[in-house]
């Protein structure tokens, strides 16, 4: 799953595209957005991903702001969904 950062609209993995999710190959999607993903009805946490920073949808929350790159880590508090830059 570390290298799986984006996906065809059926789901096939494209392992090449490492930028933003807007210049992805035509047709090319963040895991997160297939809709027939399996984890589509729970929330995922995951911290993968510097390029993307922090993103928060329905039932995803990505946790990578970079902190490799100088960036701080975040964080996020499960009850209220406040996000916390360390």
């Amino acid at each position: 799953m570390c290298r799986l950062q984006m996906r065809s609209p059926r789901g096939a993995m494209q392992l090449k595209h490492k930028g933003q999710p807007d210049q992805a190959p035509q047709g090319g999607m963040p895991w997160f957005r297939v809709s027939s993903r399996a984890s589509a009805s729970h929330t995922v946490v995951f911290g993968r991903g510097s390029v993307l920073g922090f993103h928060q949808a329905d039932g995803i929350l990505g946790l990578n702001t970079g902190c490799v790159w100088g960036g701080c880590p975040s964080d996020v508090w499960s009850k209220s969904g406040e996000r916390i830059a360390v």
